[in-house]
């Protein structure tokens, strides 16, 4: 488990399956500058549920519930995941729209970067974000990222940032 002061992360887990779905996957604004922009049916998320826990399993770190501090409800999802086939360690998050706008992202973010650099045997760690995606790339600034170029992931662009180990 990570915690902030606003945020507990936690496994995720197949109960999470009617939040990620009603609050993540089926809204269009939030999905908007996920992968394809398109949002995901219950069945979709159901297997991106199970894909993310898997890797959580597999490798110890992944992609998490990220738990409001206050009144524990699910309000997105963040962590850590290889990206891609390049064997990199990208950092990640996704909340509902609710959330948008009050520091969450940017505070699970250098949460994981701070995680991943200190617990984990990497010395560097990469995010993505549609070029387009303005309030993303500037979370990931905020955090130290640094932006490097546009690179092709998943057949998609996008912006490339990455912090090292110093």
């Amino acid at each position: 488990m990570i915690q902030t002061s606003r945020l507990t992360f936690r496994p995720l887990s197949l109960s999470d399956l009617n939040d990620l779905y009603t609050k993540l996957y089926s809204d269009p604004d939030t999905m908007k500058y996920i992968r394809d922009g398109k949002t995901r049916t219950l069945e979709e998320t159901q297997k991106s549920l199970e894909s993310l826990i898997e890797h959580y399993n597999k490798h110890g770190f992944g992609f998490m519930a990220a738990i409001d501090n206050i009144n524990s409800h699910f309000i997105g999802i963040c962590g850590l995941k290889y990206l891609d086939t390049t064997g990199e360690i990208e950092v990640g998050f996704l909340f509902e729209k609710k959330a948008w706008g009050k520091g969450y992202a940017t505070e699970a973010t250098k949460a994981f970067l701070n995680y991943a650099l200190k617990n984990l045997a990497v010395k560097k760690v990469v995010a993505i974000a549609k070029p387009e995606n303005e309030a993303s790339r500037k979370v990931l600034e905020k955090c130290g990222l640094t932006f490097q170029e546009i690179r092709h992931f998943y057949n998609i662009a996008f912006a490339y940032y990455f912090t090292e180990k110093i």
